[in-house]
């Protein structure tokens, strides 16, 4: 909020004071979250699951090892939060469907499962999935820019 003061002339009434309008430029509040409190999640997860899908759409597109990562690292997030089912696994890939999702056998189910590809991760891919992910799981600012950072 913007206040607007005045020094006091010598001998000037308060009645023969010009008043300047008041402008109000801007408000917000501001909360500093508890120390120790969990993190708030920016997506939620009907918009994790568009995220994951439309990470595979570009990926089907430009292949990309570090968006590959993201999108495996993000599969598993998805499978611990239980939104995604492992159907199968074997080495270096598994098959996941949505939660909802038709089983196989079920009829409309061969739309419904996923293969994503386990990548060859490095500590430094690692360490941009991780980041990447930090950036879109969370509100607060990754705690320094990664180079080449998946960009989503």
């Amino acid at each position: 909020m913007c206040v607007w003061t005045t020094a006091p002339t010598p001998g000037a009434t308060d009645a023969a004071r010009p008043t300047p309008p008041l402008l109000l430029l801007g408000f917000w509040r501001g909360r500093v979250p508890e120390p120790g409190a969990k993190p708030r999640m920016l997506l939620d997860d009907a918009s994790l699951l568009d995220l994951f899908e439309q990470t595979l759409e570009t990926l089907e597109r430009e292949p990309n090892p570090q968006r590959g990562a993201f999108a495996y690292v993000l599969a598993l997030i998805l499978v611990r939060k239980r939104l995604l089912i492992i159907e199968s696994s074997r080495p270096g890939s598994m098959t996941v469907r949505a939660k909802g999702a038709p089983r196989p056998g079920e009829p409309g189910h061969s739309d419904s499962l996923v293969e994503i590809r386990e990548p060859e991760m490095d500590e430094e891919s690692i360490a941009l999935a991780a980041e990447a992910l930090k950036a879109v799981l969370s509100d607060s600012a990754p705690s320094q820019p990664a180079a080449g950072a998946v960009a989503t």
